[in-house]
């Protein structure tokens, strides 16, 4: 820019000698270079002035492996054309964009996307792809920078676009022959394991009251009727509370590092596991001590049958690290008291330390269900405990 201005303060002191002088042609050459780099300095003055850049993406929570579109959109809203505008816009490297290649980012968790547009007045310009994601996660794509130069290339501007888009690839749900063990059977175990609880709400009959009836269950009217004790017979409660409990952890001590594939399969089972269970009409919760990618609050999703419960347990395991905040143990003894009521707890885990069988003994000292659904390569014992064993080798 101080070169242009240099030469321009050069023609405009060459035009005012061109017109002192007999030399004809020299102030119609200034005055050409004048406007030529007036031209240049609008250009670039409003060069991005009601430009915009818009990236939608066809769906924002998808499966694994499937497939959704990405649509880039840039519109020249002004008189002023851009010849030559240049795109780079950071997409993730968690996913996969059809029929085009993309460069390498200078962070290692981005490539770049690059495209050329050229807009003329008012017109705008809309790029589709066609996008796979094959992995679990929280995708990000953004931001997007552009340049663009005046037809003579004599400026380069520059712009960023600071819009981020969000992309949720849900953990991929296991089919039986993935699982290592029947579904049906995890299901019957855990519905087993609950204790009969009846509805206060709903009651069917009355019978003699006993000794072990509470109080609160006599029902007087007909005491005064039959002229002994009755009590209310509730209807017995079919749908179970389970708080799905997933220790993220998948190599002990933690420091040493991470399993990726047993990590993933844990999410994958805990999906699963959560996905079936509230299918069934059962109130769902989760907790973990992962790390979340986004944010430093505790999983902790309170147990629910709400139909968008099961979308919201998918989403947050999605999100989730394969790195812990806390060990399970702790994080269920500091937790425990927030656990409701004769709820079930599944313990989903791939390792077997002292400290698990200890939390899961304490549960049930204090009245709670306790299932183990474990993933490691050999059965623990513990005595007391419901424990499924699912282990699965690394290929």
């Amino acid at each position: 820019m101080k070169g242009r201005r240099a030469g321009l303060f050069s023609l405009v002191v060459l035009l005012i000698i061109g017109l002192l002088t007999d030399v004809i042609l020299l102030p119609l050459v200034c005055m050409l270079g004048i406007m030529a780099l007036a031209a240049v300095e609008l250009w670039e003055w409003r060069m991005f002035a009601h430009v915009e850049y818009q990236r939608e993406l066809g769906h924002t929570h998808l499966f694994p492996d499937t497939t959704t579109s990405l649509s880039l959109t840039l519109s020249n809203r002004k008189f002023l054309p851009l010849p030559f505008v240049n795109l780079h816009d950071l997409v993730p490297v968690g996913i996969q964009i059809e029929q085009i290649e993309t460069q390498p980012a200078a962070s290692p968790n981005y490539r770049i996307l690059a495209r050329a547009f050229g807009l003329s007045s008012y017109q705008q310009v809309t790029r589709q792809y066609t996008i796979r994601c094959p992995q679990r996660g929280l995708h990000r794509f953004g931001p997007a920078n552009l340049s663009a130069s005046d037809p003579l290339g004599l400026s380069m501007s520059r712009a960023t676009i600071n819009d981020i888009d969000r992309l949720i690839v849900y953990p991929r749900l296991l089919k039986d022959p993935e699982l290592g063990m029947s579904l049906r059977e995890l299901l019957g175990t855990i519905r087993a394991s609950q204790r009969l609880l009846t509805d206060p709400v709903v009651p069917i009959g009355i019978r003699d009251y006993t000794q072990s009836d509470p109080l609160k269950s006599i029902h007087w009217t007909a005491t005064a009727r039959r002229g002994q004790l009755q009590t209310r017979i509730y209807e017995p409660v079919t749908a179970l509370t389970v708080m799905c409990i997933v220790d993220i952890e998948t190599i002990v001590p933690a420091y040493l590092g991470v399993n990726k594939f047993q990590g993933e399969r844990l999410i994958s089972m805990a999906a699963t596991v959560c996905s079936a269970l509230h299918k069934a009409g059962h109130a769902v919760g989760l907790w973990s001590n992962a790390a979340l990618v986004e944010g430093n609050t505790a999983v902790h999703l309170p147990p629910s049958r709400s139909l968008k419960q099961a979308s919201a347990i998918l989403e947050v395991l999605a999100q989730m690290s394969l790195y812990s905040r806390i060990e399970i143990a702790k994080f269920i003894g500091r937790e425990q008291s927030r656990l409701p009521l004769g709820a079930t707890v599944l313990l989903i885990s791939v390792v077997d330390t002292p400290a698990h069988r200890s939390a899961l003994t304490h549960l049930r000292e204090y009245g709670y269900a306790p299932v183990w659904l474990y993933l490691g390569e050999h059965a623990p014992k513990v005595g007391g405990i419901k424990l499924i064993h699912s282990y699965q080798r690394e290929p």
